[in-house]
């Protein structure tokens, strides 16, 4: 089977989408034996490239297109990971490109190109709210099974400690650099270890002259597995770094930055007792001091979130597309 994922990466997107596109194409690998090809889509100029290892960086999606038109690159499958509000004419004269060239289409957590592509894998829990006013395509998938996380063995074993990751996302989109800092150092309890990763396109945090506890920041580092699987705590902003610390069983403060735009999953993951949910940065902070002196809720949602997120989502994408393969098989056939 030959594979393509295309992703898109840069300032104002960051790295998540290049991220959960090598390890659906790690996955494609070795569960199907797909020879994979990752293209990302980055602006010219843009900082951080040096972290696309094993893919090939374009600017722009026309080349490509032509490529597969004149028989240069043809696939059978052809796995689409780009944001919503970043779909042009120019990804779907790709994708028309690609169905005329005979592959599958899948797209990963984008139904704005459902009438465009065979498979639509949404990695949430819940149902779209809009999804009667939407072009559907043949299979649309959702559930807590269809989180495309790092994949690993077992959840650490949780015990009570000091040591806080703080989280704001690969590009910070809303500056939490610039104030946050300044105020978890204030508030934290004596004796904290305040991890803080600083994303490849995300502007340096401005650090307290002289911190009151230890505060280290990391700069754009490959994979945060060491840093989340070493913590006792964690606040984040909402996005896919929050479901992978939920994996590892990390008790986690969970806040969205960007107004109104995750309230409904935030309120569900607030039913559910999954983690504990902010309104933002500011209540974040408090709600940390809380979860850092209260060690029953801690571990309770410790064992919670490892057990909701216990089945990889690359498995049952990896199905999914087997099931395409399949009945493409099969009419070809027929």
């Amino acid at each position: 089977m030959r594979a393509c994922v295309l992703c898109q990466a840069g300032a104002g997107i960051g790295l998540g989408h290049f991220s959960r596109a090598s390890r659906i194409a790690g996955a494609l690998e070795s569960r199907l034996q797909a020879t994979v090809q990752i293209y990302v889509v980055v602006p010219q100029g843009e900082d951080g490239l040096a972290h696309f290892d094993m893919a090939e960086c374009i600017s722009s999606l026309p080349p490509l297109k032509e490529q597969v038109l004149k028989g240069m690159n043809s696939f059978d499958v052809f796995v689409v990971d780009i944001p919503t509000n970043q779909v042009t004419d120019d990804l779907r004269n790709c994708l028309a490109a690609v169905r005329t060239g005979g592959a599958s289409i899948v797209a990963v957590d984008n139904l704005e190109l459902g009438s465009q592509v065979d498979l639509v894998f949404l990695p949430t829990f819940q149902q779209p709210n809009n999804i009667a006013d939407i072009s559907l395509p043949p299979r649309l998938v959702y559930g807590w099974d269809c989180f495309l996380l790092d994949e690993i063995t077992r959840p650490i074993r949780w015990r009570p400690g000091h040591r806080v990751l703080a989280l704001t996302g690969g590009c910070d989109a809303t500056n939490l650099g610039r104030n946050w800092p300044a105020l978890l150092d204030a508030s934290l309890p004596e004796g904290t270890e305040l991890n803080w990763v600083t994303g490849p396109f995300a502007q340096a945090p401005v650090w307290p002259q002289t911190p009151r506890i230890r505060m280290t920041q990391h700069l754009a580092p490959r994979g945060l597995q060491h840093l989340m699987t070493t913590a006792n705590y964690a606040v984040t902003v909402y996005g896919v770094s929050f479901f992978e610390l939920l994996q590892l069983g990390i008790p986690t403060v969970v806040f969205s930055p960007y107004g109104e735009k995750d309230r409904a999953e935030l309120n569900e993951i607030r039913r559910e007792r999954l983690a504990i949910v902010a309104s933002d940065e500011v209540d974040a902070t408090e709600k940390l001091v809380g979860l850092m002196a209260n060690h029953s809720l801690a571990a309770e949602l410790a064992s919670r979130g490892a057990e909701k997120l216990g089945s990889p989502g690359v498995n049952r994408l990896c199905e999914e597309i087997r099931r395409l393969q399949s009945r493409k098989n099969y009419k070809a056939s027929n």
